[in-house]
């Protein structure tokens, strides 16, 4: 299952006030609030790029993938980057 994880992407950042940097990169505070407890069935395209500019980072960087069944993919299939991550791993600063 892909999940949304924008909140770690934030907090890899040092970003602490998650809602107010959602409000800075134009996200109403409704759809920021569903966005931060990934309760969505779908984004808007244009929340992702706001996000990503403001973050400097790439869309991987703000999604996970839990696998449901690990036996059917490969090791080197490309849903295997969204893996959760460490939670000491950072988005590479640039």
């Amino acid at each position: 299952m892909i999940k949304l994880n924008i909140r770690q992407a934030l907090k890899s950042k040092g970003i602490e006030n998650t809602h107010q940097f959602l409000n800075q990169c134009q996200i109403p505070y409704h759809t920021a609030s569903r966005l931060l407890n990934n309760n969505v069935e779908s984004i808007n395209f244009k929340y992702l790029e706001k996000i990503c500019l403001h973050l400097h980072c790439t869309i991987d960087d703000l999604f996970l993938w839990i696998p449901e069944d690990t036996k059917t993919i490969s090791p080197n299939h490309p849903l295997q980057k969204l893996v959760q991550k460490a939670a000491n791993q950072t988005i590479t600063q640039k």
